[in-house]
């Protein structure tokens, strides 16, 4: 009887934990043409990395709409200038410790004005700070702590 009862509190705990853990998942936003915020100065450090000339101004306007729909078409995607979880995971890039990009300035941007990194500096220049944000982020979200911006960290830290 009491080895039933402990069975059936660890079925009711896997429950209720495997239930926090989707509620708690993350996805990757939409943008479109006319937002405005962190989540598009990442979409445009993004498409620089990728040789796109675009202002970084964290500003959805039609020359950001413009360069989304030819990285669409470039990449086999719908043309339809909206970034999604499609368009999201043909940008970015996995990133590490020594990487230098506009995408590694994507990252840090996130880090540092929506997860309140402050200590980061956007530089562009994957350094021991940046490593230590991304280890310290992924610990707080439940992620492998190996400071390797994946794109299962990406969408956290994109999507979160």
């Amino acid at each position: 009887m009491k080895r039933r009862r402990i069975i059936c509190t660890l079925l009711v705990l896997l429950t209720m934990l495997s239930s926090s853990i989707l509620i708690n998942a993350a996805s990757w936003p939409v943008i479109k043409k006319g937002d405005r915020g962190a989540d598009v100065t990442a979409l445009q450090y993004l498409l620089k990395s990728k040789g796109y000339s675009i202002t970084v101004d964290g500003d959805f306007g039609s020359r950001t709409e413009g360069n989304v729909k030819n990285f669409q078409s470039a990449r086999g995607l719908t043309r339809d200038g909206i970034v999604g979880a499609a368009t999201w995971s043909k940008l970015i890039v996995t990133l590490q410790l020594g990487a230098k990009s506009n995408a590694v300035k994507a990252l840090q941007y996130e880090l540092k004005h929506v997860h309140n990194f402050n200590y980061i500096t956007v530089d562009g220049n994957f350094g021991p700070y940046t490593e230590t944000a991304v280890k310290d982020f992924q610990l707080s979200k439940g992620l492998a702590r190996d400071g390797i911006v994946g794109e299962k960290t990406w969408m956290y830290i994109i999507g979160d």
